[in-house]
């Protein structure tokens, strides 16, 4: 793995953590009020959905591990990331952009 590649994977990985971050807030924000509790609205259930999507599979396995106290949720967010950026920058490699007619 060279230079280049190992750069791309960070700015994936960084995108990566900052929309999922920027989503928690929003999903926050969109809760609702603490003290009159309510069904979760649409745009709430819909930034979960994506949340969910985007945390897999790290942030998933510390949920499951430990859903009490969720100790290891910062760095199990990083790696998570990572994953992502590796997976999606390699993924982007094997695909061939261009079409090459077969002779």
């Amino acid at each position: 793995m060279g230079a280049r590649t190992a750069v791309l994977i960070g700015v994936v990985a960084g995108a990566h953590f900052a929309v999922t971050l920027a989503l928690g807030v929003l999903a926050f924000a969109t809760q609702g009020d603490f003290d009159r509790p309510a069904p979760p609205s649409l745009s709430h259930r819909a930034l979960s959905a994506v949340i969910a999507g985007l945390e897999f599979p790290a942030v998933w396995a510390v949920r499951r591990l430990d859903p009490e106290r969720l100790r290891g949720f910062g760095p199990a967010a990083v790696v998570d990331s990572l994953l992502w950026g590796i997976g999606l920058v390699f993924l982007a490699r094997g695909v061939p952009w261009r079409h090459e007619p077969r002779g």
